[in-house]
């Protein structure tokens, strides 16, 4: 038995070291009756100082509404962007509201190029009330956080769960406005959130009544394995072909931190940066020594090296996919005198 979740635990938790660290709150609902349905989430990390803000709704016409924005912030709440959320009974009853402005398109293809999107899409001015209810602590999944390996792969989170839950509330878009009732999912997670942790995400929601229903999640990491480590394809300077690196899970949060500042700063993502990687050594709680990576920004790439790096990355990206991560790839191997360096 892993940690058993409490009473506190739907609230806020205290900020973890780790630069990534996140505390994110999402929900779901389908209104049948009306076909208008909607997700809502914030993932706040306070330590970067912004909070992840996203709220789509799903319109009868076919067309949706979506709003998506780094906001600022201080400190980690249970707000952040013009979303707001309330535990007023654990485990029973939120609620959820946001107010601001949402693209409106006519169709969600559209948001495969968000750029163009976000530029000219009209906009709406949305006010959401949800009111989220939930049957309680016993039928959520997650509630014994042993059971975290069924619904996350590792690097997403420290502690998750989830449930399924009925949503009341109203919605109003620009001139129109519904009623909702729908049943839907609700989610909460925290601990450091690396987004590269995984290729892709299916989750799967069905509600037949209040009292009825499943969650199916699929989650594939980088290597099509849930429980290993990532492999980086690496240009060094002065090699002819590109070099794969295999990070372990120590140096997972790092290198997401570090492509995680580079993609906040407009074109200056990580892999059009050259970058200076070191090995360090640490020592866990029970003093046992463990290397980790420690990364560097040096300069930008030319707009020529870019367009080199893009035709490899496209070149090798479904064989760094579908590469097994094997004990091989962690041989340890003894280190010379008085060196710290395993190699």
């Amino acid at each position: 038995m892993g940690l058993k979740l409490g009473e506190n635990d739907e609230g806020l938790h205290p900020t973890g070291s780790a630069s990534n660290w996140n505390e994110s709150r999402y929900i779901d609902f389908w209104d049948r009756r009306q076909r208008i349905g909607g997700w809502f989430r914030i993932g706040n990390r306070p330590n970067e100082g912004h909070g992840e803000v996203s709220a789509c709704l799903y319109l009868p016409d076919g067309s949706i509404a979506f709003w998506f924005e780094r906001a600022a912030i201080t400190a980690n709440t249970l707000s952040s962007g013009g979303q707001t959320w309330e535990i007023l009974e654990p485990w029973r009853r939120s609620r959820v509201r946001f107010q601001g402005e949402m693209m409106t398109l006519p169709d969600c293809w559209q948001l495969k190029d968000p750029k163009r999107a976000f530029t000219t899409a009209p906009r709406a001015p949305a006010d959401i009330d949800l009111d989220v209810q939930t049957t309680g602590l016993d039928d959520v999944m997650g509630s014994d956080q042993d059971h975290i390996d069924r619904i996350f792969v590792p690097g997403q989170a420290d502690c998750h769960y989830q449930h399924l839950c009925r949503v009341r509330g109203t919605v109003r878009l620009g001139d129109r406005t519904w009623t909702v009732d729908g049943p839907g999912g609700k989610d909460h997670s925290w601990g450091p959130r690396n987004w590269h942790a995984k290729i892709y995400l299916r989750w799967i929601i069905c509600a037949f009544d209040d009292a009825n229903g499943f969650m199916i999640v699929r989650a594939v990491g980088p290597t099509k394995q849930t429980r290993g480590g990532f492999e980086l394809l690496v240009l060094v300077d002065g090699w002819n072909t590109p070099a794969l690196l295999t990070l372990p899970p120590t140096s997972i949060t790092i290198f997401d931190a570090y492509a995680s500042a580079r993609s906040r700063k407009p074109g200056q993502a990580y892999f059009t940066a050259r970058t200076k990687f070191e090995l360090l050594s640490d020592k866990n709680r029970d003093g046992t020594k463990f290397y980790k990576i420690k990364l560097s920004y040096v300069e930008g790439l030319t707009p020529s090296e870019i367009a080199t790096v893009m035709a490899l990355r496209a070149q090798f990206a479904e064989l760094v996919r579908t590469m097994n991560i094997t004990s091989d790839d962690y041989a340890v191997v003894p280190p010379e005198p008085n060196s710290d360096v395993p190699f």
